[in-house]
């Protein structure tokens, strides 16, 4: 199921969830994605709490892995840098995962309108990635799995910071980017 899918498919029955621990920021996050479910599909969808949610349901995990507890990825090992979040589908859940609280707002509200970005429609795990300029810039690009990254080619592309230190010691694609002048380009 991609991404597009998923949210196309989302009814009452589905649930957004932050952690007990979560911070306010996950809170709004959820509420700017609720409604923009409302206002979009005429979804209402219940927040709760990661300790009151039932394992079956089907839920939209808010946060960090450090304060949501169901969000099934690592805390201590997270390979995310500032400006940057994951959404990803995992089983019957949907992740929306951030390293920053402004990474987890702007990705809930780049997930609230969804439709506008082809990107969703074929894959079930993005990186949203915001880089602050005087303008705003976001980034949507395919998430990549462990298998895909090089490591060895001196380029930290995003998620690989744990998976390929030696690259990530040095300067990532984005930087690379920025100095040869293209601020809109993607790696």
């Amino acid at each position: 199921s991609t991404i597009y899918d998923y949210m196309k498919g989302l009814d009452s029955q589905y649930v957004l969830v932050v952690g007990d621990r979560g911070k306010s920021s996950d809170s709004i996050a959820a509420t700017k994605l609720a409604l923009a479910l409302q206002n979009d599909q005429h979804i209402s969808l219940s927040l709760m709490l990661e300790s009151e949610v039932s394992p079956n349901i089907n839920k939209i995990l808010i946060g960090h892995p450090c304060t949501n507890s169901l969000i099934q990825l690592s805390c201590e090992e997270w390979p995310y840098a500032d400006g940057q979040a994951l959404i990803k589908i995992m089983g019957n859940d949907l992740i929306l995962a951030g390293t920053t609280d402004e990474d987890v707002i702007f990705a809930a509200e780049v997930l609230g309108n969804y439709a506008s970005y082809p990107l969703f429609r074929n894959n079930s795990a993005v990186l949203v990635l915001s880089i602050p300029l005087n303008t705003t810039t976001e980034r949507i690009i395919r998430a990549k799995s462990a298998f895909e990254f090089v490591c060895g080619d001196q380029i930290c592309e995003p998620g690989e910071k744990y998976e390929c230190n030696t690259d990530c010691e040095g300067t990532s694609c984005f930087d690379l980017c920025k100095d040869k002048g293209f601020i809109n380009a993607v790696c």
